[in-house]
Order: structure tokens, then sequence, then C-alpha cells
């Protein structure tokens, strides 16, 4: 598991392998939850990551945890973007 920021610290990308014979095992959500904590407390404001459609699993992980799917409507095995803001934006001025 590797996440990587942006000079200003406001986007995290990463990325995480599971062996195949350790799939199915909820691995990947115990990651993701490690790394999403882990951005967070370094100041992240945004986690963004790819994984492949026919992970369902993970989608609907994301999903029911407020995590924006990008879904792109091509074939199963392409990419799903997510995106997770990890902070609230701060308001604009005069927003009030």
């Amino acid at each position: 598991m590797r996440a990587v920021a942006d000079p200003g610290n406001l986007r995290a990308e990463f990325a995480v392998a599971v062996r195949s014979d350790c799939k199915r095992q909820g691995i990947d959500s115990l990651l993701l939850g490690k790394i999403v904590a882990y951005c967070r407390a370094r100041g992240a404001r945004e986690l963004v990551w790819i994984t492949v459609a026919i992970n369902r699993a993970i989608l609907r992980h994301a999903e029911s945890s407020g995590i924006h799917v990008l879904r792109t409507g091509r074939p199963a095995s392409d990419g799903v973007a997510l995106r997770l803001l990890l902070t609230r934006m701060a308001e604009p001025p005069g927003a009030r």
C-alpha cells in the first residue's frame, strides 16, 4: 500500500495490491480504512484512487461509506475512479 500527496497536500492518491489467494477476506476494506486514517492525520483534504469495475465489494463499501464513485459507463474490466473528501473545504469568503 502506498499513498502520494501533491505538494500542497490537497489531494492524495493511493494504490493497494492484494494477493489473489488473500482476496475476499475484507483485506481491501481494512487497508482502505487505514489509508483514510493516515491521509486524514497527515492533513490531506481529498483521497482519490482507481479500482476495477469488477471489484463490486469495494464499490459497495465505498458507496455505503460516502465515497464518491465516478463510473465510466464502460465495460466491467475498466477502471472506476473513487473520491473521498477527508476534511471540510473552507467556506468561500462572503458565503454566509
